[in-house]
């Protein structure tokens, strides 16, 4: 005679699997978003640029992209830079990618500073763990004369404040202090560093080393 499964015991198995899933699945996700994010803002990164180079194909050198105000050089970017990227939908700001990451325009100043807000899963935008889903890339297109010690050419990456990336060593982009001492433009800021923790995971050759605040 066979003897088939009672009820109690079936609901206990469950039981038992529903708590080992919800042991072992945030760890799960943790692994992936932790390999994912580096490839995501990388493609991010490859992407934006190759929209730069191909509107200055049919725009001039960026060099030369100066406007007379900011809602002048916002229109440029959504007509000529944006429209570029591989959007599935669009906003008048935001730029989705079919991987689920969004590209979003922060701001783009007359003189040439071009800042985004990348999102590598743009389900997160309203998550607070900035150092996981929220970066930061910006650079400067153009020479702004107001500020020629600062900048000496043309697509310049920099972090928060204009600061040119390159110029910082990786310790303050990671722990600060950020510029005059500012508090909140390093990567390990409970604020907002985001543009200091994009370059850290560039810098580090698109990988999230055991220092970073994840």
């Amino acid at each position: 005679m066979k003897r088939g499964f009672t009820l109690a015991e079936v609901l206990i198995t469950l039981g038992i699997i529903g708590v080992v899933a919800s042991l072992t699945l945030p760890v799960v996700i943790n692994t992936y978003q932790k390999k994912e994010v580096p490839l995501r803002l990388k493609k991010m990164y490859n992407t934006l640029l190759n929209a730069i180079e191909l509107a200055e194909l049919e725009n001039g050198s960026s060099e030369f992209w100066v406007f007379e105000n900011t809602t002048q050089s916002k229109d440029f970017y959504n007509s000529k830079i944006k429209s570029q990227m591989s959007c599935i939908k669009t906003t008048e700001r935001r730029c989705y990618f079919s991987d689920g990451s969004m590209l979003e325009l922060s701001n783009y100043t007359q003189d040439g500073l071009l800042e985004v807000v990348f999102y590598p899963f743009a389900s997160k935008i309203n998550n607070k763990k900035l150092t996981r889903y929220r970066f930061g890339y910006n650079i400067w297109l153009a020479p702004n004369p107001r500020i020629n010690w600062r900048l000496t050419k043309p697509k310049t990456e920099v972090t928060h404040m204009a600061t040119i990336a390159n110029s910082l060593t990786r310790d303050r982009l990671m722990n600060g202090p950020g510029v005059g001492n500012a508090p909140n433009e390093y990567c390990k800021s409970p604020y907002t560093g985001i543009a200091s923790c994009f370059q850290i995971i560039k810098r580090d050759g698109w990988e999230i080393k055991d220092d970073y605040p994840w």
